[in-house]
């Protein structure tokens, strides 16, 4: 089956590969497609890795006697990230106020 490299700057660069490294350029073609396969392969064993340690993590049940030392809001997010936050925030925007979010966040949680 034969292949027709329709750009000629890609054809260009096969051409010199070939003659610079002394391999048809078959074999030049042959080689890329190889590494990128190779390289391709490579990059999805990281996420398969991470997903079946995922998955092992969910199949530990929770303990009745579990403690968790913080409070949550109803979406989720820390009661006390926002007062967390704050030195951090202060430091990096000196006129940074917290008080907008205080109220935004007392709005969410109060009944």
């Amino acid at each position: 089956m034969a292949f027709q490299i329709a750009d000629p700057a890609v054809e260009s660069k096969v051409e010199r590969l070939a003659k610079s490294t002394g391999l048809s350029k078959t074999a030049v073609i042959e080689r890329a497609l190889d590494r990128l396969i190779g390289e391709t392969a490579g990059a999805s064993q990281p996420a398969r890795q991470m997903a079946a340690l995922l998955a092992q993590l969910d199949r530990i049940p929770d303990r009745p006697d579990a403690f968790d030392p913080l409070q949550w809001d109803g979406q989720g997010l820390s009661k006390r990230s926002l007062s967390t936050l704050r030195p951090l925030l202060r430091s990096l925007l000196p006129s940074w106020s917290a008080k907008p979010f205080l109220k935004l966040s007392r709005a969410r949680t109060e009944p």
